[in-house]
């Protein structure tokens, strides 16, 4: 009998890396339907990974007092994203930078809930 991938990856004894899949991240359920997996704990060196789910209408809260850099990547669904002064839509594919201090926030807008892979990363430099 051979073993499962999974099964395998229990197994490896001493492992630097970090390794999870989203069915046993832990998640959190918030106000209006919004669900975040935490898929990578904070790292000593800030580093941080979230994946983030609204439902239809949904939409995360108005964010800009931070002084994290985030990446938003978009995996399914499709919203409509607030970033400072612009506002766009968004679909699967997109990658979505936001500066140290910009505000931000997205609305789902699709059938299907709209995911998001959140990186966050406390920055060591300033910003240009």
């Amino acid at each position: 009998m051979t073993e499962s991938a999974r099964q395998k990856r229990k197994k490896l004894p001493n492992r630097q890396a970090y390794l999870c899949h989203r069915a046993t991240s832990p998640t959190e359920r918030q106000a209006g339907g919004l669900i975040k997996r935490n898929l990578l704990p904070a790292t000593p060196w800030g580093l941080n990974l979230q994946e983030i789910e609204l439902p239809l209408g949904a939409e995360t809260g108005s964010y800009g007092e931070t002084d994290q850099e985030i990446i938003w990547q978009i995996l399914a669904g499709a919203g409509l994203m607030n970033l400072g002064d612009d506002q766009f839509a968004v679909i699967p594919g997109d990658v979505i930078y936001i500066r140290p201090t910009t505000a931000h926030h997205i609305r789902s807008m699709a059938n299907t809930p709209l995911r998001i892979n959140c990186i966050t990363n406390q920055p060591r430099f300033p910003s240009p």
